[in-house]
C-alpha cells in the first residue's frame, strides 16, 4: 500500500511511514527518494498527518497499532481522517472507529482482500 501511495506523494505531500520491518521501509524510502519519511511510531504518523491509511494482517495487529503504546490514537485529533484497509473482524473495526471518534477524528473501514 505504501509503495502505491508513494507514487502520488510529492515534496508538498510527503508520505509518512511506520512499519516494524525497517528494511522494507528503507527500501521504500530509497525507491521514492524525497517522497517518503520514516517515523518512530504510529502515533507520530497520526500527529503529523491529517489522513492516515492502515493495512494490517489481522484484528490483534489493528488493536495494537491503534491502541497500543505509541499507537495511532495518541496522535488522532479533530483533523484526523483514518482509513483502515485491514480485513478484520467487524467488531474490531467498530471499536477502533469509536475510539477515533472519541478523539474527534473520523474513521472508515475500507477492507481489501487478495
Amino acid at each position: 500500500m505504501a509503495k502505491n501511495l508513494s507514487k502520488t506523494a510529492s515534496a508538498r505531500t510527503m508520505l509518512l511511514v511506520h512499519d516494524l520491518n525497517q528494511p522494507v521501509v528503507d527500501r521504500l524510502m530509497s525507491q521514492a527518494a524525497g517522497k517518503v519519511e520514516s517515523v518512530a511510531t504510529p502515533g507520530e504518523v497520526a500527529a503529523r498527518a491529517s489522513v492516515v491509511v492502515t493495512m494490517l494482517p489481522a484484528s490483534p495487529h489493528v488493536l495494537e497499532v491503534y491502541m497500543g503504546n505509541g499507537g495511532l490514537l495518541e496522535g488522532v485529533d479533530g483533523d484526523s481522517f483514518v482509513i483502515d484497509s485491514s480485513t478484520i473482524d467487524a467488531a474490531v473495526a467498530k471499536e477502533v472507529a469509536g475510539e477515533v471518534a472519541k478523539k474527534g477524528g473520523r474513521a472508515i473501514d475500507a477492507p481489501v482482500s487478495g
